[in-house]
Formats: structure tokens, sequence, C-alpha cells
């Protein structure tokens, strides 16, 4: 039902260890999509995080209708102070298989 991949890093070369635990989700049948991850410092967005993902989204061949991704960034402090913010983004696929376009909708 769920599976779940975290990469909760703060070091300046986040982005290339979230990719490859994100990766791991893709290979992986599952109606649940979890992938925890942590974009709060050195120059590495959630923007950045979600244009990632949309490039691995797109191209991949084995998607499955039904199937939901949920993106949760967790983040120890935001600029105002606050702990423990979170962003969440989800996704699901139009039609089986790669995806011409993706486009993660925002979670308020």
């Amino acid at each position: 039902m769920l599976v779940v991949e975290s990469e909760i890093d703060d070091t300046k070369y986040r982005r290339q260890p979230i990719e490859k635990d994100f990766e791991k989700l893709l290979a992986v049948k599952s109606l649940f999509k979890l992938m925890i991850f942590s974009t709060e410092k050195r120059g590495f967005t959630n923007d950045n995080a979600i244009e990632a993902f949309g490039l691995y989204l797109e191209p991949y061949g084995h998607h499955l209708l039904g199937e939901t991704y949920i993106f949760i960034d967790y983040n120890e402090s935001n600029p105002q102070g606050v702990n423990g913010s979170f962003i969440a983004h989800t996704w699901q696929p139009e039609i089986n298989g790669s995806q011409a376009r993706v486009k993660l909708l925002r979670a308020n």
C-alpha cells in the first residue's frame, strides 16, 4: 500500500542523495509513494527539488493510474524562526506509462 523513502541531509551536496533515493520509489509498485526530504540550507530549494522530481517522473515508462506520489519537504527551521515547517506536494499519473509533462500540486 505504501512505500517510503527519505533523505534528510543538510550537506551542501544534498541534491544527489535526494535524487538517488527518489529513483528507488519509481521502481516499486505501490498505491502511495512517499518521499520525505529537506531543502532548507545551502542553495537547494523546494522549487529545485520539485523540478528534479519532475525530470525523473516524465520519462519513466512504468507509471500506473492510481499511483499517488506524495512529497514532503521537512525543514527544521524556516525564515520566520518557526521549528518544523513542511511543504507538501502530490502527483498522480494521468495515463499508464511515461508522461508528457509532470506538474506537482502543492498541498495546502
